[in-house]
């Protein structure tokens, strides 16, 4: 295992200079072909000035013309504050990216009690069987953190705890837990059926909030 460190600005072409010399550096003594996975674990506002930096920069290649390595970008949630904001993100995004390159990523989902939903429901023959309506009153989902905000006071001013705890994280674990069984476990086969649950959820009405919401 090996970790090297580079520090620099999001929107200083020298840091990327100096960060392409770094990994050419790097691939020549571990022989990594120039394979690259690039996490973004940065406010969404920085994702387009990033991207399009990287790929000026030739630290993101064309797929059409780069046949022997590959270039990946991770995005960590929240895509955009609300709808428009996440269309013109996906916009500037694709303009630098072609869609195999980009992976949109809940960390949620690597919890481990999470990973297990699938497991619990889809492969235990007992659970799977009684798994439905006619068996279940109702479902509660309860996310208790032990962690408070900490020093993420400035994030969560700009992007609320709706937007980065319920509209994700709790959407994640609704749809494992709603989701039909999906005909594989590619991530394909699992994603169209969790979009099946969010698109047969009922919106609340302004007058239902004050009954149904806390």
């Amino acid at each position: 295992e090996q970790f090297f460190y580079h520090q620099s600005d999001f929107d200083q072409d020298e840091g990327y200079k100096t960060l392409a010399t770094l990994l050419n550096q790097l691939d020549a003594k571990f022989a990594t072909r120039g394979n690259r996975v690039f996490y973004l674990s940065v406010q969404p506002k920085y994702f387009p000035i990033v991207i399009e930096k990287l790929k000026q920069h030739g630290l993101i290649y064309d797929v059409n013309q780069a046949s022997n390595r590959w270039s990946r970008v991770i995005i960590e949630k929240p895509f955009g504050h609300d709808s428009a904001s996440a269309a013109e993100l996906q916009k500037h995004i694709s303009h630098s990216l072609d869609e195999s390159q980009i992976y949109r990523i809940d960390h949620y989902l690597g919890k481990e009690t999470v990973q297990n939903l699938l497991v619990f429901r889809f492969a235990n023959a007992i659970f799977e069987s009684l798994w439905n309506y006619r068996h279940i009153d109702h479902v509660q989902i309860t996310v208790a953190e032990e962690i408070g905000i900490g020093t993420r006071g400035h994030f969560f001013e700009e992007e609320g705890l709706l937007r980065d705890i319920v509209q994700n994280h709790m959407m994640q674990l609704l749809s494992l837990v709603a989701m039909e069984p999906p005909v594989n476990l590619s991530a394909t086969a699992i994603r169209d059926e969790k979009v099946k649950v969010l698109q047969s959820i009922r919106p609340l009405t302004e007058a239902e909030f004050s009954l149904s919401a806390v």
